[in-house]
């Protein structure tokens, strides 16, 4: 299997002068999926084995590894050498709306959260143990790998004391606690725990996390269904709890100044008390997406 990426040679031979950065970019993408996915024939990727990559590179933004910018070249090396290799898009993939990458600047200018009514048409096209999850994600803010390794059951018990300890699956292993102060939350963890029964996790006993992965994310192709926005919408929901108003891309209104005036005008304050709530709202909404550095909010709320 040595010689089999060997695709992308003719790839560099029609694109002089980029040869050398677009040449890294694939290799690292060829390193991640001969050691995520045991890959080793182009023909074998698939969209899934690309959006899981990109949810791994979105992964590396969050926890500061790289940069909006970087890793949107990243994803654009895989299109292009994909697309020129197939003859056409089947495995193209949007960097912001199917893998949750910040944009360049890294300031969200269009919502990703998922609206009720397509929420309710992912939870009805998956099995009862993925739409448990994507429930999961959407009430308490988890990643995918959060929903799929968390102890439902013991997180169930624990929610009645007004919180829940994420600590399994987390980026860095960085644990953190999630407030519990809905009766959907409530609900989404006792479907959750009743689903899970006797297993560790959400995964399946007889599965490993990456089989199991694997066929959700086959399944998340097929339905159009895509994880990383059912944390959006947690981050849009908390929003507007903690700061009394929406968001700047829920609201459709400019990031910064703007914001904070119309924040101002919503609330009946001035504009420096609406830019504190507003910094105080991004603090706590960070602590509980598990993220180090308050910038990286503005690619959830804008």
């Amino acid at each position: 299997e040595g010689a089999i990426f060997s695709s992308f040679s003719w790839f560099e031979n029609t694109r002089a002068g980029h040869v050398g950065s677009m040449s890294s970019r694939w290799n690292l993408f060829v390193d991640y999926i001969r050691g995520e996915h045991g890959i080793g024939r182009m023909e074998h990727i698939s969209l899934d084995v690309v959006l899981m990559y990109g949810a791994h590179v979105a992964h590396l933004v969050e926890d500061e590894l790289l940069m909006p910018a970087t890793a949107q070249c990243y994803l654009s090396t895989v299109n292009r050498v994909m697309s020129f290799a197939l003859g056409n898009r089947s495995v193209w993939v949007s960097p912001v709306r199917d893998c949750g990458i910040p944009r360049r600047s890294g300031i969200a200018s269009v919502s990703l959260a998922v609206p009720d009514d397509l929420h309710r048409e992912w939870i009805a096209a998956v099995n009862t143990r993925l739409a448990a999850m994507l429930e999961l994600q959407r009430e308490l803010g988890l990643r995918f790998e959060e929903s799929a390794k968390i102890d439902a059951r013991a997180a169930f018990k624990a929610a009645e004391s007004g919180w829940v300890t994420i600590s399994d699956g987390t980026k860095g292993g960085r644990v953190r606690r999630v407030p519990v102060e809905t009766d959907r939350q409530m609900e989404a963890l006792g479907r959750a725990a009743a689903i899970q029964g006797a297993d560790r996790s959400m995964i399946p006993a007889e599965m490993s996390y990456k089989e199991f992965r694997r066929a959700c994310y086959r399944t998340s192709v097929q339905q159009g269904i895509r994880f990383h926005r059912e944390r959006h919408t947690y981050a849009h929901r908390r929003y507007r709890v903690l700061a009394g108003a929406d968001c700047p891309v829920a609201s459709k209104v400019k990031h910064g100044k703007a914001h904070w005036q119309w924040l101002a005008d919503q609330l009946g304050m001035s504009a420096d008390a609406a830019k504190a709530i507003d910094l105080k709202t991004r603090k706590q909404i960070a602590l509980e997406l598990g993220h180090n550095r308050l910038e990286v909010c503005n690619a959830y709320l804008g």
